[in-house]
């Protein structure tokens, strides 16, 4: 009998097919006039940023102990944070 998917192996079949980095390789990925401390990525992880009503959070795995994520999934979590921005913005212009 097949198992239905849950959003949880969704993330990890991703993350391990897109090959997974560790949360310093993942700091220091991210561009900005200081570099990004592995402490806010270990954040944005648990509690992610909160953009109006919504909490964008990266997609991580634990893996043996040790958290991982992919390059991917910071293109994606950057992406996202950007769309609802520019989603928010639209609409508190067009009030």
């Amino acid at each position: 009998m097949p198992v239905a998917s849950t959003d949880a192996d969704i993330v990890v079949k991703a993350i391990l097919d897109e090959g997974p980095i560790s949360v310093q390789q993942a700091a220091s990925l991210l561009p900005g006039p200081e570099k990004i401390s592995t402490r806010t990525v270990y954040r944005w992880i648990r509690s992610g940023v909160r953009v109006g009503p919504w909490r964008v959070r990266i997609e991580h795995i634990k893996l043996g102990g040790r958290i991982y994520t992919s390059e991917a999934a910071i293109q994606r979590f950057v992406s996202t944070i950007n769309d609802l921005r520019a989603t928010q913005l639209k609409h508190q212009h067009a009030s």
